[in-house]
Parts: structure tokens; C-alpha cells; sequence
């Protein structure tokens, strides 16, 4: 699905990826794990194209990220923000991305639309304002939009940053739920062990700059997960003593 090989990024003389490989396949989640600082959102900017490759590769269902339009076709991308257009309703801001590729909304684009937003449960909201929802329900709105051209893969950048505890493990599990309805694959970034462990069926943990991967770990206990299961918190205690590992000189 998603092949990266030997991603390397510097910014001046700020090395910051250094020789990066990894494969997201069919069906999976695979969360990318790292401190701040590690090139996360480097990695992200260069798997969307808002960067330039540097050297290595980047393939998403064998299509080359240098073909920019048929490329971004396959993917959905939700940041760590909504980041919804203000003066646009629900569905209007749902629609954006067909908008950006044609003149005009079909009678079938509109149907997409109320259908992602039925996914998130927000079709009852669809004539509403950001301002008039939740932190929850932006961030649902947020994900609709990503879904509605039915894109291959689904990057996730930290989609839960700010709400509060509960509102943040209702939507892991509403995403959870919407990948199992939708049969996506989807690669999720988070600085979160907790949340890796609770979602992903690998985790690639990242090290500090300048940025190499310091362990490929397998979730490999199916769903439903518990947070607080012995696997759960071993797991954690694993990537934890990962985290704190030196590099060598």
C-alpha cells in the first residue's frame, strides 16, 4: 500500500531523516511513535507532498508521489486540527475536496458527503457552523472530509490533540469503528505509547534527530483491546524502555 525507502531530510544543515524505510499494507494501522522533535511531522509533510523529497522513495499503491495529482487522489489526510473553513456549514466543508477538483457539486458528490457525515454520526449537523459543535464533533468533521473521496489510505497527525481524556478514547474507538466499516488502511501519528498500543497493529518507534527507526513492535492481540490489560501495560513498559535507551555514540 504505502512504501517509503530510505527517506533522508535535512533542513540546512539540520539533519533530520536519516535513511527512513517502512511499508504500511493493506488493512493495517501502523503508528508512527516518537519524541517530540523526531521528524514526525517531517516525515507526514514529505507522505503529503507539502514537501519536497530530498532523497529515497515514496509509493502509495505503486503510484510514485512525483504523479502530485494521482497520488493525492489516494490519500486522506486529518490533521492535529480540524482546521474547518469558518463561514462554510458542515456539509459545505465536507464537499471542499471535490470543490477543489471541479467547478461544480454533483447530485452524487452531495450523497458522498451526507454519507461520510452519517459515518461520524454528524448527518444531524450537517447545515451547522463549526463554531455551533463540539471539539469531539470537529474533529469528526475533520475526518468526514478526509473520507469522502474514498481514498485509499487515511493519515491520521495526532487527530485528537487537545480534548479531554474521555472525549479522546470515544474517538479512538470511533475511528477504530469507522476503519472496520470502511475497510481502510491507515497510517496514525502520535507521540501517545497508550494510544499506539490501543489502535495499531504495528508501531514504529522513532528516535531522536537526526531521526532513524529503533524498533518495528507488533501489536499482537486482536480487537477489542483493554487499556489496562497485562499485555497492554507491557507493551507499554517495552516502548517506554525503548524511549530511554541511548544512542550510541
Amino acid at each position: 500500500m504505502l512504501s517509503i525507502k530510505d527517506l533522508s531530510f535535512r533542513y540546512g544543515k539540520l539533519d533530520v531523516l536519516n535513511g527512513i524505510s517502512f511499508d504500511v499494507f493493506k488493512d493495517e494501522t501502523v503508528c508512527i511513535l516518537g519524541p517530540s522533535g523526531s521528524g514526525k511531522t517531517t516525515l507526514l509533510r514529505l507522505i503529503t507532498g507539502l514537501e519536497s523529497i530530498q532523497n529515497g522513495t515514496i509509493e502509495l499503491s505503486d503510484i510514485s508521489i512525483e504523479e502530485k495529482n494521482l497520488y493525492k487522489q489516494h490519500l486522506g489526510v486529518v490533521f492535529q486540527e480540524p482546521r474547518l473553513l469558518p463561514w462554510r456549514t458542515s456539509i459545505e466543508n465536507v464537499l471542499l475536496p471535490f470543490e477543489l477538483n471541479e467547478k461544480k457539486i454533483s447530485d452524487e458528490q452531495k450523497e458522498k458527503a451526507i454519507e461520510a457525515l452519517k459515518l461520524v454520526k454528524l448527518d444531524d449537523f450537517k447545515d451547522s457552523y463549526p463554531r455551533e459543535l463540539s471539539g469531539g464533533m470537529q474533529h469528526r468533521l475533520a475526518l468526514a472530509r478526509a473520507l469522502v473521496t474514498d481514498p485509499d489510505l487515511l493519515l491520521l497527525d495526532e487527530p485528537l490533540t487537545g480534548l479531554d481524556v474521555n472525549t479522546k478514547e470515544e474517538l479512538q474507538d470511533e475511528i477504530l469503528y469507522l476503519k472496520k466499516e470502511t475497510n481502510k488502511t491507515v497510517l496514525w501519528v502520535t507521540h501517545d505509547p497508550q494510544e499506539a498500543i490501543y489502535v495499531a497493529d504495528r508501531i514504529i518507534i522513532l528516535s531522536e534527530r537526526p531521526t532513524v527507526i529503533k524498533e518495528i513492535v507488533p501489536v499482537e492481540y486482536g480487537y477489542p483491546r483493554s487499556r489496562l490489560s497485562s499485555d497492554s501495560i507491557s507493551l507499554e513498559q517495552h516502548i517506554r524502555t525503548i524511549f530511554n535507551e541511548k544512542e550510541d555514540n
